[in-house]
């Protein structure tokens, strides 16, 4: 039995309330590097266990990464929980996507009896998906 639609809408309700209370949220991962230096007089190099960490907070946008040095403490928890608070976001959307398509599942097309009316929105709607469809593909071509 598929839910009611009252009861996607409060599901739906309910996760834009979620949406709303997430504070600030940045994208990206946390992560702790360790790594040895390089010169010969420093302890990376007498102690293989003693490697320089660092905190790196790194993420992709259009193909390209992008990464910041952070400082120990306080600027890498409030990463770290910005970080987070993303993941839920993104959780959040997910679930919303699906009950949206749902939603529009459950709500059928409009029927049109008039041919002349039914030609036009045709018309129309080819006219559109046809542009669209030149500016994609003439996007990928360069």
């Amino acid at each position: 039995m598929s839910p009611t639609i009252n009861a996607l809408l409060q599901k739906r309700d309910a996760i834009l309330d979620q949406l709303r209370s997430i504070e600030h949220f940045r994208r990206g991962t946390v992560t702790l590097h360790a790594r040895v230096c390089g010169k010969p007089s420093c302890r990376c190099a007498r102690d293989a266990s003693a490697k320089h960490e660092q905190f790196i907070w790194s993420f992709s946008s259009g193909g390209k990464t992008t990464s910041k040095h952070l400082r120990p403490g306080p600027e890498v928890a409030k990463y770290v929980e910005e970080t987070e608070r993303y993941r839920e976001f993104k959780q959040l959307v997910d679930q919303l996507t699906i009950l949206n398509e749902q939603l529009a599942n459950s709500k059928p097309a409009a029927v049109i009896d008039d041919a002349d009316t039914l030609d036009a929105l045709k018309k129309k709607l080819r006219r559109k998906l046809l542009r669209s469809s030149k500016r994609n593909s003439s996007v990928s071509s360069t």
